[in-house]
């Protein structure tokens, strides 16, 4: 297997363990669903989420990994973009392995843009977690000031 490459631009971090991209696949309800994978470097959800009951589109940053999804995945809807510029409210789930230096970002992103949303499963480093956890019904301190509607 090709081994990955990282740029600290993008702050990217990738699954090798297949237990866990599993363990975050399951998590979803899917149901014919439009499902959004952001960031999915090398395949490694993906190749899980292709086999689902879903609508799934892909947005990939990196060139490199873009390129490569369009060649395993040639049947795949890749998009070449930063994530923070897609519309969220075209699909009902997001999923993904989430880099540092955007997540806190897309979290307030999609809480004050997208309504349709209706499920997100990120995967995340633990210090982005421990910056945006919350208790239930509420929202973390760095998006709580963005959010003018009901927590999720």
């Amino acid at each position: 297997m090709e081994e990955n490459r990282y740029l600290k631009k993008y702050g990217q971090n990738f699954l090798n363990n297949e237990y866990i991209s599993n363990v975050i696949v399951d998590s979803v309800s899917f149901d014919n669903q439009k499902v959004l994978e952001i960031g999915p470097g090398d395949g490694a959800l993906t190749s899980l989420l292709i086999k689902k009951d879903c609508d799934l589109t892909c947005v990939e940053i990196d060139k490199f990994y873009f390129d490569k999804l369009q060649k395993n995945y040639p049947d795949l809807k890749i998009i070449n973009q930063n994530a923070l510029k897609i519309n969220f409210n075209e699909y009902d789930t997001i999923i993904g392995n989430i880099p540092y230096n955007i997540t806190s970002s897309l979290f307030v992103k999609i809480a004050t843009i997208s309504e349709k949303t209706k499920e997100i499963v990120f995967m995340t480093q633990k210090e982005a977690y421990k910056r945006t956890r919350c208790s239930p019904g509420t929202w973390p301190r760095s998006v709580r000031r963005h959010r003018r509607t009901a927590p999720c």
